[in-house]
């Protein structure tokens, strides 16, 4: 006869805790979309995925007002009457004019882009109540 030795294995404490969490939850194993929608921790989650959209929607809303001022504000000091000694002559109007265009171009295409990007924050806000979230994400970052 040839009997092999009874080893007991020692059991890890995080496998406790799985199996504690277990007992108490049957359908802890069970897990699918279906469920984890409909979960507590998964509206919470959502939650802090939308006030931190929030949060950088607005920090984008300021950064584009600001620079749009910033255009206008410097153009308008160096239209002012002092600062250009060209105003009054014919090329002084021009000049006016290519910085005034400067000016309304930059703060258009600062207001494109932020615009563009407060929108996919605000599309990643929806995406994040859904079951399966960020999916539309993950495949546009991979090409899918």
């Amino acid at each position: 006869f040839d009997v092999e030795p009874v080893r007991e294995e020692k059991i890890s404490c995080c496998y406790r805790l799985a199996l504690c969490i277990g007992y108490f939850l049957p359908t802890w194993g069970h897990l699918s979309l279906a469920n984890v929608g409909r979960s507590w921790a998964a509206g919470a989650f959502a939650l802090w995925h939308c006030f931190m959209f929030l949060n950088s929607t607005i920090l984008i809303f300021i950064n584009c007002t600001s620079g749009v001022l910033r255009c206008y504000i410097q153009w308008f000091s160096e239209m002012r009457e002092g600062g250009n000694p060209f105003v009054k002559t014919g090329a002084g109007n021009f000049v006016a004019i290519c910085h005034f265009f400067g000016a309304f171009f930059r703060s258009y295409l600062l207001i494109s882009v932020g615009s563009d990007l407060m929108r996919f924050t605000y599309l990643l806000c929806v995406d994040a109540w859904r079951p399966d979230a960020f999916e539309a994400y993950r495949r546009l970052v991979v090409s899918d």
